[in-house]
């Protein structure tokens, strides 16, 4: 996901994801995502709903890693 400055803050993000943790999600048993390394607002956007890091990755062009997150769903 990704929003402009000025979308960011108001909640958008979290409704965004909600929908997907609530929707399709909801009969999984885990959410998994990645986000690129050095992206701190992604990470911590993540980490305030719950996801943790499982591993990263390198980018085959030479980017930045990305960064593999999981959020374990209840059932």
């Amino acid at each position: 996901m990704c929003s402009s400055d000025l979308a960011q803050g108001p909640g958008a993000g979290a409704a965004l994801l909600d929908a997907v943790v609530t929707g399709p999600g909801a009969g999984a048993g885990e959410i998994r995502l990645a986000h690129m390394a050095g992206n701190d607002r992604a990470r911590a956007f993540y980490e305030r709903h719950g996801f943790t890091e499982t591993h990263r990755s390198a980018d085959e062009l030479g980017g930045p890693d990305s960064v593999w997150m999981r959020l374990p769903l209840r059932k």
